[in-house]
């Protein structure tokens, strides 16, 4: 089986902090997420039982790569009835209920596999259960200015066959948006080539941050104070005095060292108080698209000698 290359993902998830990484034993029901980040004239606002993980954010951007793939769009018509269970699940509410959403359907391990592991029976389990904590999430879109509600969806909606591990997904609607070429919406991109490389827990949070925040392209390297980067993949509000900045710190070394040999260019800057990086992202090669049958035919076509 060939994997997918990259992922398509809207700019405001990735900012949120939704995924961290979370001290073992912690209790989730204690610990609700509730974000608001604001992105041009719209302020979004997410929110969930308890913020995700590293093995959520690797399934979710496996299924924005499939989504994207498959592309099957569907709308509130009637005459797609068989999608439309997997919209009502969405809870659309407002510009919601107009909007086209993305899907996919497919076999659990395919999923598993696109986030980079095995399909044992214990992976297939996780992601399953990684796939109804997404589920959870609401996204609640307002009027920057105003503040009046614009519309609210969950993230994703999960339907499973029964005796069968053929699942059906439905994106919700902005991040649908971003996901589908065929609706043109903002977007970044996630190379998942290395995502899947990169082993520590933190490093996969952090080359999927900075993926949304330094663009391919960039030349000159961003620098970001260490504790900046221990905010990413911590979640936002916990203490982090004493020991635990300490050990804190020691996680953003390893993560950077994983990044730094997955191929993105990190940097100590050493001479700083609090201590820097300079960070540069990973060049990646987009394959460019298969040529079109016109433009084919215009290339096998002999060129003739106009007249003088």
């Amino acid at each position: 089986m060939v994997l997918t290359r990259f992922a398509r993902i809207d700019p405001v998830t990735m900012e949120t902090g939704l995924f961290c990484l979370r001290p073992r034993g912690a209790e989730k029901e204690k610990a609700t997420f509730l974000v608001k980040h604001r992105h041009g004239a719209r302020r979004y606002q997410y929110e969930a039982p308890y913020a995700l993980d590293h093995v959520a954010l690797r399934v979710l951007l496996a299924l924005c790569a499939l989504a994207a793939m498959s592309q099957q769009p569907v709308s509130a018509a009637p005459s797609q009835e068989g999608f439309q269970a997997g919209r009502a699940r969405l809870n659309p509410e407002f510009e919601a209920c107009q909007l086209i959403t993305g899907n996919w359907t497919g076999p659990l391990a395919t999923l598993t596999r696109e986030a980079g592991m095995t399909t044992a029976g214990s992976n297939l389990a996780r992601v399953r259960q990684r796939l109804q904590e997404l589920a959870k999430v609401r996204v609640t879109v307002f009027d920057a200015d105003t503040d009046n509600l614009i519309g609210a969806a969950q993230l994703i909606s999960f339907l499973s066959e029964r005796d069968s591990n053929r699942v059906l997904i439905t994106l919700g609607p902005w991040l649908s948006k971003s996901i589908l070429p065929s609706l043109k919406g903002q977007y970044v991109r996630v190379c998942l080539e290395t995502l899947r490389q990169i082993k520590d827990p933190a490093g996969q949070i952090l080359h999927a941050v900075f993926s949304s925040r330094i663009r391919e392209r960039r030349t000159t390297p961003v620098r970001y104070g260490v504790n900046a980067v221990a905010a990413i993949p911590y979640a936002k509000g916990s203490a982090a005095g004493g020991a635990t900045q300490r050990k804190r710190h020691a996680s953003v070394r390893r993560a950077m060292r994983a990044l730094a040999a997955s191929g993105w260019r990190i940097e100590p800057v050493p001479a700083t108080k609090e201590g820097c990086y300079d960070i540069l992202r990973r060049q990646t090669v987009i394959p460019a698209p298969p040529p079109t049958r016109l433009a084919t035919a215009r290339r096998k076509s002999p060129v003739r000698a106009s007249a003088v």
